[in-house]
């Protein structure tokens, strides 16, 4: 069980700036603590937690792993930057010039605002989605407003799905409403940090479970690009 300092260590995050650490780690202010593959950038592990004692303790239930082989297996060099993992590391981080860039598009830094209190669990898949398919009606939907709502996969209420750069791994997603009835869901894609990122939009998807899961029937989503 984590104590005061651990669980103020999490909410810091830990592994952001260490490219010799293999997991990103970090709890966020709905006390969700997500790990992250650190060179591949994509969220493999959370789990819920209840933070108890004032802040001095918290336990951890309902753990979620990534269930998609691909998430497991793709380069965060051939992501980000369009080069194969043949490249050696030292070669890498020459080329990129400074290994804050990297920690940058690492670090798949998702926050969800629930003001509604409807989310019970989430889970941000940054580009590419691999199982993500989209009709021409949906593109152009997601074109007009910004992001756009599609089918669920299994075991959850809601997709949203945007177009930004492979890089922009830190959206905030916006859920306003009520606990009953959630009325719109907004997506900042986040910043695209500097370097050699590609201009290319490409599909970032969000899953929502929602408690009960009809709450968010009515809402209307949105999505841009923020300051």
């Amino acid at each position: 069980m984590p104590d005061r300092d651990a669980i103020g260590l999490l909410r810091d995050g830990l592994g952001f700036h260490d490219l010799e650490i293999r997991w990103v780690a970090r709890l966020d202010e709905a006390d969700v603590l997500r790990l992250w593959r650190s060179w591949t950038g994509y969220q493999i592990y959370e789990a819920h937690g209840a933070i108890e004692n004032a802040g001095a303790s918290a336990t951890f239930t309902g753990l979620n792993v990534e269930q998609h082989p691909d998430r497991y297996t793709v380069d965060l060099r051939e992501r980000c930057f369009g080069r194969g993992p043949g490249m050696r590391l030292g070669a890498f981080v020459l080329v990129v010039g400074a290994l804050v860039i990297v920690a940058g598009c690492a670090k798949p830094g998702a926050e969800l605002i629930d003001d509604s209190g409807a989310v019970s669990s989430w889970v941000y898949h940054p580009a590419p989605v691999a199982d993500l398919a989209t009709s021409a009606e949906e593109f152009a939907a997601m074109e007009e407003a910004g992001a756009v709502r599609v089918a669920a996969p299994a075991g959850w209420d809601l997709r949203v799905v945007w177009g930004a750069s492979s890089c922009q791994t830190a959206p905030t997603i916006r859920v306003s409403g009520t606990s009953t009835a959630v009325t719109a869901i907004e997506v900042e894609y986040g910043p695209k940090p500097p370097g050699d990122c590609p201009d290319s939009l490409e599909l970032h998807a969000v899953d929502l479970r929602m408690d009960p899961p009809s709450a968010a029937a009515g809402a209307v989503v949105s999505g841009h690009r923020g300051g």
